[in-house]
């Protein structure tokens, strides 16, 4: 049977920006290219760099950036799905590099991908083999210009660390910063009356132009199961600016969050499935939105279940709410104790669909990423839109554009399953 995908264009993000941050430190190369390559292998310089990130990252200390060249990342060569990478306090780490690059403005972390991915069997696909946490963080620093994807949390019938954080977890330190990255095709475990999540915060954090796609989580008896973002010990503060959520589970969950404060702005959340609440916040925390999208969904836009006047929602765009001038409270879209603040709007945003045709050769998986062929077609710029499954809502077909010629595409993940030789896009 036939399986009909379709490319579709959200013209929501400048996802591009690079801030030069770091440049001045001190800095290690890592580049799994050079593998067999030669040099000292002491990350010293491109020639030299490390070509396994865990040694890296194992000696990298505050002070040290490490750049890492594209390619796929594994936590392991071994079958342990414990292993996890982990950064000592401080570092900041750069993807989207490739081997000779002096700035941080000339790399381009969605044309050269610095893949850390979970799946150290390397099937392609998303099952019980693979890493329970892709990258932890129980420290501050940054990750900046990686796709986080492939963790595998565990399904359990109690309280586990493995449920959540299978992509990023950052349970302690100061804060952690995640900028310019992609978080894709990860799962979490979960049970009924418990939690699982893609990422877990447990500190303050900023997370900012990323993008939070296709990740699946396992729903169990109650609102804050199967989320994407969880903060589950109540005492922090958080920024998500620039962030697009497509097709995920619920979005954000604040859990016991009586000293939490958060801020979304300028975010979008779109056609994520109806496993829960786009924002869900429990125990009295403070929450702003603004200036964000949250369209196509498949349960409520924004829930506060306590305490009125903790959520306030402005400048946005909530689909069923009514807007500013009929903002509906206690519906399906805008749970009670959400208050408008005004300029609020409850009209289509009309993202825009691509080109239509049917792959012409099979598709070619390998590290990471597929390669998608129609010798029919004519591709304009492709890169940075998504290829969605075109009919209901699946998590778990929705890849973004890496890069394109006229006749060819290349995403990010396993598409296999929905562009065999002669589907229809």
């Amino acid at each position: 049977m036939k399986t009909t995908v379709k490319l579709a264009v959200l013209a929501i993000l400048s996802l591009l920006a690079v801030v030069r941050i770091g440049e001045a430190a001190a800095t290690n190369y890592v580049d799994i290219g050079r593998t067999g390559a030669g040099g000292a292998n002491d990350g010293s310089s491109w020639a030299n760099a490390y070509t396994n990130l865990q040694d890296a990252l194992a000696v990298t200390k505050v002070g040290t950036n490490l750049w890492v060249a594209q390619g796929a990342y594994y936590p392991t060569t071994g079958t342990d799905t414990s292993v996890t990478f982990k950064a000592l306090s401080g570092v900041q780490l750069y993807g989207g590099f490739t081997n000779g690059m002096t700035s941080l403005d000339q790399r381009n972390w969605m044309e050269y991908p610095t893949i850390l991915s979970g799946d150290i069997d390397r099937d392609g696909l998303l099952d019980a083999d693979n890493s329970r946490h892709v990258f932890t963080a129980n420290t501050n620093g940054v990750l900046d210009g990686v796709h986080l994807m492939h963790g595998y949390g565990v399904y359990s019938t109690i309280v586990t660390s493995d449920k959540v954080g299978s992509a990023l977890s950052c349970d302690n330190g100061p804060g952690f910063e995640l900028r310019n990255c992609i978080v894709a095709q990860n799962n979490s475990g979960g049970a009924a009356g418990n939690y699982g999540s893609v990422v877990f915060v447990g500190k303050n954090f900023v997370f900012s132009n990323c993008i939070f796609m296709a990740n699946t989580t396992v729903v169990g008896g109650n609102n804050f199961n199967g989320t994407t973002i969880l903060n589950a010990n109540g005492s922090l503060t958080g920024t998500l600016k620039n962030c697009l959520f497509i097709r995920n589970g619920c979005a954000i969950t604040i859990y016991k969050g009586a000293n939490t404060t958060l801020k979304v702005s300028n975010c979008t959340f779109t056609t994520n499935v109806p496993a829960g609440r786009q924002i869900y916040s429990w125990g009295s925390p403070t929450l702003t939105v603004e200036n964000s999208v949250f369209w196509g969904n498949g349960i409520t836009n924004v829930t506060a279940n306590s305490a009125a006047n903790y959520c306030t929602v402005k400048y946005s765009e909530v689909q069923g709410s009514g807007g500013s001038a009929g903002w509906l409270l206690g519906t399906a879209s805008v749970a009670p104790y959400v208050v408008d603040a005004g300029n609020n709007i409850d009209k289509d945003p009309l993202f825009v669909g691509g080109p239509t045709g049917s792959w012409t050769l099979a598709p070619a998986y390998a590290s990471g990423r597929t390669t998608l062929t129609d010798a029919n077609a004519s591709f304009g710029t492709l890169r940075g839109k998504f290829l969605n499954a075109k009919t209901g809502v699946s998590s778990t077909n929705c890849f973004y554009i890496l890069s394109n010629s006229t006749t060819q595409i290349v995403v990010n993940g396993n598409a296999s399953a929905v562009a065999a030789s002669g589907n229809a896009y």
